[in-house]
């Protein structure tokens, strides 16, 4: 509740200003001195005014004071005040009296919270509108009054009209009565003090745009930026705001690019796949590579492709507006765009993400960047320039000429958008510091990052820490930290271990950056502040444990990574301690490693880690019965296991986007929509009479519209029927477990009546035998309350049943008794006839005598 109640002021301060100073502007003021060379104007009455908000709340909970003095300051002339002619504005000497219940009295100026948010903390001054606002907590059960005083101010006329030479003096005035507040011992709920009432998160299926009105959702509905989601000013793979799939449920499937067997006399070879990066999830939708030279938006709840446009943007940017003064942060909304960065010819190109429009194109952007590091939210963009080349020449120009084997530049750059003139890239630069020391001596071995490199020097930014780390990817034993603020290097660490980087920005907002030692085969930690090496840590179970491997993931303090060994590994960020081993892939001999490698991509959101297997560097013929698999980020045991080849791109909204790039195909992970239907006899059936209620229960996801809802736990075998060509499964499909309905109705007498729970069969069918005992119209409900694969769905039918038969007095039902009279007269006929056939075989023997 603490961290609710806390989350919630930051957001009634920021609601609060917004409120009540749409329109203000900041300056700064001081008081103007009378002299002979003014002329004065008549004197301008004043009067002010204590607001209180909230006027009833709890001991502790955060009041909003607004000192409010009329008419806002104008100048002699009446010409408003102009931030941006230089002027003078806004009043001071303004005072607050808080007399609290116990009789006390506390006076003093206080400090306007808008300005203070601006760096301005000038006790009594008020913002140019006349308002001066701030907050207090009362510490007091009971009533306590506020009264406020504003001391007067002379103005001189304005810059405008700086040669009339007039001044104006605004007479003082105080509150004529005190404003009350009541403070009781309990927290008050509402709206300003604590978010209530608080809107529910939504069990059901929903969709963007969300509601303002839903400011709780906002844990359920965060974005995913780019390639490695921007969160909290550092790169994580992993999405803090949103919910998770926890089945392998596929609610579409689309074909991205050229994919699967070329066939007959090219064997097992597949088409040279790629594409669907889904690397932008931005309010619901997804941005990617289109066809050649454009790019596609797709809505990511229907894998409808919305529109396309010219351009090829890698990354999304939100940030807060440009205001007059940086008193109004969090006013308006916020600004979001696509960014091509780097685009075509020197230029980085923005794009309107509602309709794909060219905003902005900015130039003169320097070539060579092997780092493009924005930050969401923020207007910084560092860069790194440095020759990329291959592996060194005699002729390479990337390697400096009298420095053999010395990279030729390297420079560090901190750009800032909001500083950018004219659309030049050069205007937004705030430093540029060349990284290379001439000095060094590389024959004796002193190098700088870059020196003797196969590779592009990249840089590492860690704004929470103030660093960014230099260093090259694949080489050298080198990494530089450098001050974040002013570009000034901080350390160097020239004996680091000389393999790869695993994770070298994905280590939280305060680091560590990772390599990998192959000597050791193990994990090594280096202070992204200090350089030093923190700690070690195994990589997996040897041999195969020991290659290297990109599939890993960060989040609150513990580094996932993937093995060659079938298994995946959570260790301590800032101790290095194995935290736990997850389950095991399963032995398998398509690869050498007699198992599968968790090597493909991660990706995590929700208490869920999603990480997928690859071909080891697309050998051929392609290694089969890769699988994407979810794990459980406490304690590494496998939720599901698709065995669909799909790597993980983006997670958002609920929804896990993954591309099987050697088949081309684009898969959504999430809950699907459901339909659910019953029926009963159409006609009326006697009181007492068993009815047959049936029903289905469908899923409506756009990738297998009208199949049944299957269990969550069939749903790996019958996502691999319906989506993974599994010729197995097609010849003999399966027959999972469907889903559980409830079956309820409403009686005559408005009574609910449970009528019992069903689970549906294999084809989506469930059905049941009821016996009403009351006559009427009943209202019969087959509810889905959904599961971990579906959203819930229901639906209703109609029943009536009438009166029983009934004998004529009125009395119960009485069975007809048997009628016998037949029986007796066929045996009397019976016996008639005995009797003449007897008699006449006794005359016969008579006359024969």
């Amino acid at each position: 509740m603490e961290k609710r109640e806390m989350h919630l002021k930051k957001n009634s301060k920021a609601t609060a200003i917004s409120m009540f100073f749409l329109l203000s502007i900041l300056v700064i003021t001081t008081t103007a001195t009378l002299t002979s060379a003014y002329t004065a104007v008549p004197d301008r009455e004043t009067g002010t005014v204590v607001g209180i908000s909230p006027t009833h709340v709890g001991v502790g909970q955060q009041v909003l004071v607004n000192i409010m003095t009329y008419p806002a300051p104008s100048g002699p002339t009446f010409y408003a005040q102009d931030v941006t002619a230089g002027l003078l504005g806004g009043l001071n000497n303004t005072s607050v009296t808080i007399e609290k219940p116990d009789g006390t009295k506390d006076t003093f100026m206080p400090v306007d919270e808008t300005l203070k948010h601006a760096g301005i903390e000038i006790p009594g001054q008020s913002q140019i509108v006349g308002a001066l606002l701030f907050y207090y907590y009362p510490d007091q059960v009971g009533t306590y009054k506020f009264s406020a005083s504003f001391g007067g101010k002379t103005y001189t006329t304005d810059n405008v009209y700086k040669s009339l030479n007039l001044s104006v003096y605004y007479k003082p005035s105080s509150t004529k009565s005190p404003t009350e507040l009541t403070v009781q011992q309990d927290p008050v709920l509402a709206g300003i003090l604590n978010g209530y009432p608080w809107s529910p998160l939504p069990n059901d299926y929903w969709q963007h745009p969300v509601q303002t009105d839903n400011r709780e959702w906002t844990k359920i509905s965060g974005d995913w930026t780019q390639g490695n989601i921007l969160v909290q000013q550092y790169i994580s793979s992993y999405n803090e705001y949103s919910t998770a799939p926890k089945s392998s449920h596929i609610v579409w499937a689309n074909q991205v690019s050229l994919g699967g067997l070329v066939g007959g006399e090219w064997q097992s070879l597949p088409y040279d796949g790629g594409g669907g990066a889904a690397n932008i999830l931005l309010g619901g939708k997804i941005y990617q590579g289109g066809s050649p030279g454009t790019f596609d938006c797709i809505d990511v709840r229907t894998g409808q492709k919305l529109w396309s446009a010219s351009g090829n943007p890698t990354l999304a940017h939100r940030l807060d507006p440009f205001f007059q003064t940086a008193s109004q942060v969090s006013e308006g909304g916020i600004s979001v765009s696509l960014w091509e960065a780097p685009g075509t010819a020197g230029t980085w190109k923005r794009y309107n993400p509602f309709n794909g429009a060219l905003v902005q194109t900015i130039t003169n952007v320097p070539n060579n960047l092997n780092t493009i590091a924005f930050t969401d939210g923020s207007p910084i963009v560092i860069v790194n320039q440095s020759p990329q080349g291959d592996r060194p020449s005699g002729s390479d120009p990337g390697f400096n000429k009298t420095r053999p084997m010395g990279v030729s530049y390297s420079n560090l750059i901190k750009w800032n958008l909001t500083k950018v003139t004219g659309n030049n890239w050069v205007t937004g630069i705030e430093w540029n510091v060349s990284t290379i020391d001439t000095s060094l001596d590389i024959f004796k071995g002193e190098v700088n990052v870059g020196d003797n490199g196969f590779y592009g020097i990249r840089a590492f930014p860690f704004p929470a820490a103030n660093i960014i780390v230099l260093r090259t990817h694949n080489a050298m034993k080198i990494m530089e930290g450098w001050d974040y603020t002013t570009g000034t290097r901080l350390w160097r660490n020239t004996n680091t271990v000389a393999d790869i980087g695993v994770n070298d920005g994905d280590g939280g907002p305060n680091g560590p950056i990772i390599l990998l030692d192959g000597a050791t085969q193990s994990f090594v930690a280096y202070n992204v502040k200090t350089g030093q090496e923190m700690w070690r840590s195994p990589m997996g179970e040897l041999p195969w444990g020991m290659i290297p491997n990109y599939c890993y993931a960060t989040h609150n303090g513990t580094f996932y990574h993937g093995s060659y060994d079938g298994h995946v590994y959570a260790v301590d960020s800032d101790t290095g301690k194995r935290v736990w081993q997850s389950d095991y892939y399963g032995d398998e001999d398509e690869s050498l490693y007699g198992t599968q490698p968790f090597n493909g991509r991660a990706v995590g959101a929700d208490g869920v880690l999603y990480f997928s297997t690859n071909t080891v560097y697309q050998l051929m013929p392609r290694t089969r019965f890769h699988a994407l698999v979810a794990i459980d980020e406490a304690t590494g045991k496998f939720l599901w296991k698709l065995p669909i080849g799909a790597m993980p791109r983006s997670i958002a909204y609920g929804y896990l986007v993954a591309t099987d790039g050697e088949n081309g195909i684009q898969y959504c992970i999430g809950k699907g929509k459901s339909a659910t239907s019953i029926t009963a006899p159409l006609t009326t059936v006697p009181s007492g009479t068993p009815v047959l209620l049936q029903g289905t229960i469908k899923d409506m996801s756009p990738g297998a519209e009208n199949t049944p809802c299957v269990s969550d736990a069939d749903m790996d075998e019958w996502m691999d029927y319906l989506y993974g060509q599994n010729a197995t499964l097609l010849n003999d499909p399966p027959k999972p477990e469907g889903v559980s309905v409830r079956l309820s109705a409403i009686g005559p007498n408005g009574d609910v009546i449970d009528i019992g729970a069903v689970t549906s069969d294999s084809g989506g069918m469930f059905k049941k035998m009821w016996t009403p005992t009351i006559e009427g119209e009943y209202t019969v409900y087959a509810t889905f309350d959904g599961s971990n694969s579906y959203w819930g769905s229901y639906a209703q039918t109609a029943l009536g049943i009438s009166e029983a038969v009934q004998d004529g007095s009125g009395g119960e039902p009485q069975q007809t008794p048997p009628d016998y009279t037949m029986t007796i007269v066929a045996a009397a006929i019976a016996i008639i006839v005995a009797v003449v056939i007897v008699g006449a075989l006794l005359f016969l023997s008579i006359k024969k005598r």
